[in-house]
């Protein structure tokens, strides 16, 4: 067995272990003992006086948490544990990344009620000196679905239309929180000049061109996990749309001035979103794993070009559980429904006067550099979802005329073609 860096004993013949693994390290709970071990942490955030002993370990507390709840765990995922119905202790395997840490305590400082109440963080401090989380604690959203589950279904059933302006609202409201002063930091948002921006366009043409190079491996994926056939060979749908996918790349060489990047959450898709009885909330804030190493502060346009195309997705998934019968449809419940996200997001950001949060002109290079990333992600782990992508490509690169209207209805001259 590897050599701890550090350990915490959480009880009996339970501990917790940080071990190095390669340039970084990873989090080792005792095998079996991990309800107790999520207990045993929810007890500690029910006393305020507890601190724990040594070994770099600390708890960061951000709201007072509950009692300790009734007895109970049972897990909710591979390392997310429910503690008395009440209390959610999400583990983390790798203890290298302070960046979901930070945005969490900065949420937590300026107030957003968008998340499920965050009571903390256990962390540990590295040799290096960073404070890094090795879980969160929060409350517990009851009956809560995800939406890959609750916005396929409203789609399928042709039910809650308005939730695409929901989600834009609820999105714009976090960028807002992450744009706005903290005790954890003052000045949330820095401008970006032409010389990032050439490197953001260097990132997203290689993209294409890594994504170029191996599209040919999912040419024999089943559409879906039930093996449906294909409408589309992947392959030859990237080799037609590509010309189009680069030239909207290279819109970000016509993007002058500055551009503000702020905290973003980083992996911002309708998966993202729980629906409960306590209402919509985000869950998941950390950098996207397929963007590779990046700084946690970047435009809001990325976390808005995520959400869009997951939402034409969750239409490619309700087109292919009706046999691929729908697709007209869908087609244009993709276009309205981007829309209606887009003004519902703009006119949140209005009337708090923050416009400022989102620089529209990158949305169209971000929306293909996502696509992009999807299907690369479908290449290497997943490639039964690379339909939902490819089928879309089409009406992604539609002219959604993102301006659409401003927040109070009226048509504006300017749109945004992404063809």
């Amino acid at each position: 067995m590897d050599r701890p860096t550090a350990e915490l004993s959480t009880g009996p013949d339970a501990r917790l272990a940080v071990l190095a693994d390669g340039d970084g390290w990873r989090l080792d709970r005792s095998a079996g003992r991990v309800g107790e071990m999520s207990r045993w942490l929810v007890d500690q955030f029910a006393d305020p006086e507890v601190s724990l002993p040594g070994n770099d370990f600390q708890l960061q507390r951000w709201h007072p948490a509950p009692a300790p709840p009734p007895a109970g765990e049972r897990p909710v995922a591979d390392t997310s544990i429910v503690v008395g119905e009440q209390v959610m202790v999400k583990w983390l395997n790798s203890v290298t990344d302070p960046s979901a840490l930070r945005t969490a305590a900065h949420l937590s400082d300026v107030g957003f009620d968008g998340v499920p109440t965050p009571f903390g963080a256990l962390t540990w401090t590295s040799p290096d000196g960073r404070e890094l989380p090795c879980a969160f604690v929060t409350g517990f959203q009851a009956d809560a679905v995800d939406g890959w589950t609750w916005c396929v279904a409203a789609v399928e059933a042709g039910r809650r239309p308005d939730f695409p302006a929901e989600l834009g609202r609820l999105s714009a409201r976090l960028h807002i929180a992450l744009g706005s002063p903290s005790t954890l930091l003052p000045l949330p948002m820095q401008a970006m000049g032409s010389a990032q921006i050439r490197r953001w366009h260097s990132d997203a043409r290689r993209g294409l061109d890594e994504l170029a190079e191996r599209i040919a491996e999912l040419d024999d994926a089943p559409a879906g996990p039930d093996g449906d056939a294909p409408t589309h060979r992947p392959s030859t749908a990237l080799a037609r749309y590509r010309p189009r996918l680069e030239a909207t790349i290279d819109r970000l060489l016509e993007v002058s001035g500055r551009t503000p990047i702020q905290l973003v959450h980083g992996d911002l898709h309708v998966g993202r979103i729980l629906n409960s009885p306590a209402g919509l909330k985000v869950i998941g804030l950390g950098r996207n794993p397929a963007a590779g190493p990046s700084p946690d502060r970047q435009p809001a346009a990325r976390d808005v070009a995520q959400i869009l195309v997951s939402l034409d997705q969750v239409g490619r998934i309700v087109d292919r559980r009706s046999g691929f019968t729908r697709t007209a449809e869908i087609d244009a419940w993709s276009v309205a429904a981007r829309m209606d996200f887009l003004v519902a997001y703009r006119a949140e950001l209005t009337e708090a006067e923050r416009r400022d949060v989102l620089d529209v002109r990158l949305l169209p290079s971000f929306l293909v550099e996502q696509a992009c990333r999807d299907l690369l992600h479908a290449v290497r782990f997943r490639p039964s979802w690379a339909y939902a992508t490819i089928n879309g490509l089409e009406t992604l690169l539609t002219d959604l005329a993102l301006e659409g209207r401003d927040a109070d209805g009226s048509p504006e001259k300017k749109t945004l073609d992404v063809t």
